[in-house]
């Protein structure tokens, strides 16, 4: 990628170019913002795997929540006002539907079946 112009590359190369440009830096802390979002999914197998191989403390912020059991089992969760709601077992925190919906991290919409619709709050799947 050092020779290629930035401006050719896919927004997924251009993400592993800068986590490789911040690991050449040798940091003691890597902070990570939604680092699979341009992603396709090999290379988001592929980070889920190398991150755990730096052996680095690794802060991810994400919305992905099948992916952040991948990523690690501490959670610190912001509510919608950027107030701290939760810090603990992602599991726990997981299974904590209010704290789910004050985070907007799960939403309601309609489902239509054959014979009738209903709501309810749930999660999609990312994966």
């Amino acid at each position: 990628y050092l020779n290629k112009p930035p401006i050719n590359l896919s927004s997924g190369e251009k993400q592993k170019v800068c986590i490789a440009a911040l690991l050449a830096l040798e940091p003691k802390v890597l902070l990570l913002d939604e680092p699979t979002s341009n992603l396709d999914p090999m290379s988001t197998g592929w980070l889920i795997d190398f991150l755990p191989e730096l052996q680095l403390t690794t802060i991810i912020a994400t919305h992905n929540l099948s992916l952040s059991q991948e990523m690690g089992n501490r959670a610190l969760v912001l509510s919608k006002k950027h107030k701290l709601i939760f810090d603990g077992k992602l599991d726990d925190f997981l299974q904590d539907t209010e704290k789910l919906i004050s985070a907007n991290l799960v939403h309601s919409h309609r489902h239509k079946h054959a014979y009738f619709s209903h709501s309810h709050f749930h999660i999609h799947d990312w994966e």
